[in-house]
């Protein structure tokens, strides 16, 4: 957390830990462990990331139950949503979203819903907001940003981003480059209509952009 910034705001972080690293998801039962005392987890994935990696999560961690939806025209959407809520138990007091961008949007949002915790294992680079506290959806067919939940935490294997593939690593290098015009958005607003802006924030995500950009 970044207290007395210049701005005049204080920005927050609710992810409480972030392990980025080669088979970083041998650590996820700690890292569970560590978020809380949870006795009925539910895993999140597609038929998919369950291949990837949501069969291994099941081996080494307490997951009571899995929710594997069908990557077929999957989309964060009311249709995912309900199929989720269809499937999650009453009891369950912690998420675990292993997938992409999709999966994570509607573990979020599903999160909210029911008052629950998730924690993030991404299985591709698809996205920049794996961490984010909004979800990105397509609700009766409007794109829509909604309230939504951080994760508690995020574990990615770097291993299995690497082999993503490519156009889900290059999509999330796409999202990152949007960020230029998104920050000239946010600049001009700040010019024509005194919008609240933070140099902070700005220096943190185009130091991001420029790392992609040197690594690309």
């Amino acid at each position: 957390n970044k207290e007395d910034c210049a701005c005049g705001r204080k920005h927050e972080v609710y992810l409480k830990k972030l392990i980025i690293k080669p088979d970083a998801v041998d650590e996820l039962p700690q890292v569970i462990d560590e978020m809380g005392d949870f006795s009925k987890i539910t895993m999140i994935c597609d038929d998919n990331t369950y291949k990837v990696l949501g069969q291994k999560v099941e081996g080494i961690c307490r997951i009571d139950y899995t929710i594997k939806l069908n990557p077929e025209n999957l989309h964060a959407n009311e249709i995912a949503v309900e199929s989720v809520q269809k499937e999650l138990k009453s009891d369950c007091d912690l998420l675990v979203a292993v997938g992409s961008g999709t999966i994570h949007d509607v573990t979020r949002y599903v999160a909210y819903q029911n008052g629950l915790q998730f924690i993030s294992v991404p299985t591709a680079p698809s996205v920049d907001g794996f961490v984010s506290s909004v979800a990105a959806m397509t609700m009766n067919g409007v794109k829509a940003t909604l309230t939504a939940v951080c994760p508690l935490a995020m574990v990615a294997d770097s291993r299995i981003l690497a082999q993503a593939p490519m156009r889900l690593i290059a999509a999330g290098v796409s999202d990152l480059l949007g960020k230029y015009t998104a920050l000239a958005d946010w600049k001009i607003g700040n010019i024509l209509t005194g919008e609240y802006i933070c140099d902070y924030l700005i220096e943190l995500e185009e130091k991001a952009v420029n790392d992609v950009m040197d690594n690309i």
